[in-house]
């Protein structure tokens, strides 16, 4: 597996993002500011060849829901999602099972020498 990392602000705890959420959401976040790509991307997204940009994910709901937790359904993900969203700290798309998530502000938590996992 490949080795990265991202900043991780000790002042996140003092914001919505922290505050208002569940522990499920809060991994959900965390889970992808992790796999999000570090560097553009090739991927295909409705039946259409894009360029994945750094700070986003392109996956399906269920490989993301398995990256975050075990226990984590499709459903409880697009909830999760849902939360994080309306806290501006996300935007996704869903497209039948394909998932394409956009973590504002990535380069806040873009640690530099970030490794791109598979989700």
């Amino acid at each position: 597996m490949n080795q990265g990392w991202i900043n991780m602000p000790s002042s996140l705890i003092d914001e919505p993002v922290w505050r208002e959420t569940t522990p499920e959401e809060k991994t959900t976040y965390i889970t992808l500011l992790v796999y999000v790509n570090d560097r553009e991307e090739e991927g295909v997204w409705k039946n259409e060849t894009v360029t994945v940009q750094p700070g986003q994910l392109l996956t399906t709901l269920r490989a993301f829901a398995r990256c975050v937790h075990d226990s984590m359904t499709s459903e409880k993900l697009k909830v999760a999602l849902e939360t994080l969203a309306r806290l501006d700290v996300l935007k996704y798309e869903i497209h039948g099972q394909d998932l394409l998530i956009t973590a504002l502000e990535w380069n806040r938590f873009d640690g530099g020498k970030a490794s791109r996992r598979q989700c």
